[in-house]
């Protein structure tokens, strides 16, 4: 039987083991869990991705993307492999082999910085949105685009389901959450909800290896909605479990903008 989430249960959390392979003072922009559990992947400013074994508490191996940059690293149902979106050169979703650090294939179509992905646990597909104002579904298995969506706004944050067969899609302008059946993803939203979330009083500033790309797709001189949203959803979380130490304190790493 799952123990529930309380108060008293989050307090008595303490850290395991602390990791400080990227390189010091540099944001970490993704962590992803693969479908087991057992492994963790980590994406930074730093233009590396590390590999973590949880079971274990060890770490398994530093990749690095100085070429294309990275960020959005993720696990993918096939062992020893991950997705990550490119900073540099060109706005590709990477496939890689973690065994020998080869690329598997390219996802290719977007054509401005990609904000999110969101991997299947179920099966080979992936769903990718992106600042170019479209969300993309793919199957690893295959470089073609298994269908594109295009919306009118940019979606920030991207999630799927446990079924996997539905997509829930954040625009960030007109903060309006929409559901969307994956087999008709193009089709109009089943449901949609707007989002009236209170905004802190202010924002972080993005880190400066990725303060271009942003500036590029206007998101110059703050963090991107979702990040926003997120930390105060944190705050509203916290302050509701009675947890109001947590409420302004700094979250572990630094966590930013990618």
């Amino acid at each position: 039987m799952a123990t529930p989430i309380s108060a008293n249960l989050l307090l008595s959390l303490k850290p395991a083991k602390l990791f400080t392979n990227h390189v010091p003072n540099t944001p970490i922009t993704s962590i992803d869990f693969d479908h087991t559990g057992q492994f963790l992947l980590t994406a930074g400013v730093d233009e590396s991705i590390h590999l973590y074994d949880v079971a274990k508490g060890k770490h398994v191996k530093p990749i690095y993307s100085k070429k294309y940059g990275c960020h959005l690293a993720k696990l993918t149902r096939k062992e020893n492999t991950c997705v990550f979106a490119s900073t540099k050169e060109n706005d590709t979703i990477r496939y890689l082999s973690l065994h020998d650090n080869s690329f598997i294939r390219y996802f290719k179509g977007h054509t401005a910085l990609v904000t999110d992905l969101a991997m299947a646990d179920l099966n080979h597909m992936f769903i990718s949105a992106a600042y170019d104002c479209t969300v993309r579904v793919w199957d690893t298995r295959s470089a073609n685009c298994q269908a594109t969506l295009v919306t009118d706004d940019i979606a920030s944050s991207i999630a799927l389901d446990p079924t996997n067969t539905v997509v829930a899609i954040y625009n960030k302008t007109s903060n309006v959450l929409s559901l969307h059946a994956v087999a008709h993803i193009t089709d109009r939203p089943f449901t949609t909800v707007v989002c009236d979330f209170a905004k802190p009083s202010k924002t972080a500033r993005p880190a400066a290896a990725h303060r271009e790309r942003l500036s590029r797709h206007g998101q110059s001189g703050g963090l991107p909605r979702l990040s926003v949203h997120f930390w105060w959803q944190w705050r509203r979380l916290c302050t509701g479990m009675g947890l109001e130490a947590f409420v302004d304190s700094e979250p572990a790493g630094n966590i930013a903008s990618s």
